[in-house]
């Protein structure tokens, strides 16, 4: 078992994967590089998570989040199915 420190550590430290070309053209017109904000439609939904848009295919959204170690971020991924997804700006209309 390891601490919560080692493992941010190990997370912090894992190679990424490169998502250009990964914004699939969608209903939602958002694009990659645009902050967004990401949140369950059944549950948690006052729990918001915002972010880059990394990547947002038929499948899956990955945005880039700002962590508080060291001001690095992580990718977060979740998937489309019961996961609304907006732009950052636009979310206080919903």
């Amino acid at each position: 078992m390891i601490k919560g420190e080692e493992a941010a550590t190990a997370i912090l430290s894992a190679p990424r994967m490169d998502y250009r070309d990964e914004v699939v053209s969608n209903a939602l017109k958002l694009k990659e590089g645009e902050e967004v904000m990401v949140w369950p439609i059944d549950s948690g939904m006052n729990d918001r998570d915002q972010g880059i848009l990394c990547a947002l295919t038929s499948n899956e959204v990955v945005i880039d989040v700002k962590t508080l170690l060291e001001g690095r971020s992580v990718r977060v991924h979740y998937p489309r199915h019961n996961f609304r997804v907006v732009l950052a700006r636009s979310s206080a209309k919903i």
